[in-house]
């Protein structure tokens, strides 16, 4: 009999089988994985450190990317930016606020 567990492991990949299976390096998944990128295929993290790819997402990924007649793919929606916040405690950069000295 096999269990959920063994059915899990067996459909997804560790990273560097993932990498070989869609084209591309162990590295360019890794930096994919960082906050914020969102052009890198869904991934499941398995503990603190483990990482494993679903089969079905990679395959998934990979067709999202099929360009038919020479169209690029469609960009995913890039995340919103932070907003902007003036940083505190700033001083003028010189004594008279900024402003130039008259020259005579």
């Amino acid at each position: 009999m096999v269990s959920q567990a063994d059915q899990t492991q067996a459909s997804t990949l560790p990273s560097p089988v993932a990498a070989r299976y869609i084209g591309m390096s162990d590295s360019w998944l890794r930096q994919s994985r960082m906050s914020g990128r969102s052009d890198g295929p869904p991934f499941l993290r398995m503990g603190a450190r483990a990482v494993r790819y679903r089969l079905t997402d990679l395959d998934q990924w990979l067709e999202q990317r099929v360009c038919a007649g020479g169209a690029p793919p469609k960009p995913a929606p890039a995340p919103a930016p932070p907003p902007f916040r003036p940083k505190r405690g700033r001083k003028p950069l010189t004594r008279n606020g900024g402003r130039r000295r008259s020259v005579r």
